[in-house]
């Protein structure tokens, strides 16, 4: 199945021996996230100490490049998802506005579990940027 990417990927089977390791790694990479995930996530410093700063909900990236975040109160969120080498952009669009995150999937990644990082900043009630982690985990969905 993997080949089958790499060819896709690359071209026509002559072709496929012109592709660097990067793609062929982008590919696999790809053929694994591909799927429906639950995810568990959670912000730090939790501002406030608010239970609501974690959160729960299911992900599913699809094939064709499109992505669909539910989260526990079946809220669902759409938009388009890339991933080069482990570097993973999300594009949500909600209530017309698109917020585009990229996150840095950590070592240890594997297709049926990963754990990935991004730091926002966000200004607090006097005006002064605070960096929050948002660490997400996601298990693949049997």
């Amino acid at each position: 199945m993997w080949m089958l990417a790499v060819t896709l990927m690359c071209g026509t089977t002559a072709v496929v021996s012109s592709c660097d390791d990067d793609d062929v790694e982008d590919v696999l990479e790809t053929v694994n996230l591909v799927g429906k995930w639950t995810s568990t996530g959670q912000v730090t410093p939790n501002p406030g100490n608010k239970p609501d700063f974690d959160f729960d909900g299911t992900i599913e990236f699809k094939s064709n490049g499109t992505v669909v975040s539910t989260d526990s109160e079946n809220h669902s969120l759409e938009g388009t998802w890339t991933l080069r080498g482990k570097v993973l952009t999300v594009t949500i669009s909600d209530e017309g506005e698109q917020v585009t995150s990229t996150y840095n999937i950590q070592e240890g990644w594997t297709r049926d579990r990963m754990v990935m990082t991004t730091v926002v900043n966000i200004p607090d009630s006097i005006g002064k940027s605070v960096a929050y982690t948002i660490t997400v985990t996601l298990n693949r969905v049997k």
